[in-house]
């Protein structure tokens, strides 16, 4: 899915076609604002190539545009395409 208000929506997914950062992952907490985070710990890498953009990750399947009114709305496209397509309804607007 993704999300956009202007003319070439994109979201990528969160990691890469060639890897990811992930595996042992412990918590950390900063010491002066208490804010706590996990720090992944491995690099895993895919035995893959030929990608058309090494630098980025994997671009949604089905884009997702809205507008402003969907947004004012609280209208949640994307789960609205997700249905659609889990329904099998054809054509994704």
């Amino acid at each position: 899915m993704s999300f956009s208000l202007n003319q070439s929506p994109r979201e990528e997914a969160a990691g890469g076609y060639y890897g990811n950062s992930s595996g042992i992952m412990p918590l950390v907490m900063l010491p002066n604002s208490k804010l706590t985070l996990r720090v992944p710990l491995q690099t895993y890498y895919l035995a893959v190539s030929g990608f058309a953009h090494p630098d980025r990750s994997i671009p949604p399947d089905y884009p997702v545009r809205h507008s402003l009114e969907d947004l004012l709305s609280g209208t949640d496209r994307e789960m609205m395409v997700a249905l659609q397509l889990a329904r099998g309804g054809g054509e994704v607007r």
